[in-house]
């Protein structure tokens, strides 16, 4: 995926949490602003258990938001896209 759509994501005022799926069908939950890092060759997302995890953008297939689950990107665009699943967040 494109790093830009991740750090725009990141920099949307207000923020509006977000899964990052990966090819490999991980979801990377991001709650918060910080607690991901995204530069042109490295991504970095804070768990909930406060560990990290680190890829390549490239290994991101798709940037879905928490509170209105639909495709923003993709980059095997010859597969089926399914809508997300809608997964309840905390609210404060």
């Amino acid at each position: 995926m494109n790093p830009a759509i991740i750090r725009d994501a990141r920099l949307r005022r207000p923020f509006r949490p977000f899964f990052l799926k990966a090819k490999d069908g991980r979801r990377f939950p991001v709650l918060e602003p910080e607690h991901v890092l995204v530069t042109h060759w490295l991504l970095v997302v804070v768990n909930e258990a406060d560990s990290l995890s680190h890829m390549y953008p490239t290994e991101i297939e798709s940037l879905e938001y928490a509170d209105e689950p639909i495709l923003i990107a993709t980059l095997e665009l010859d597969e089926p896209v399914e809508r997300a699943a809608e997964i309840p967040f905390p609210r404060e």
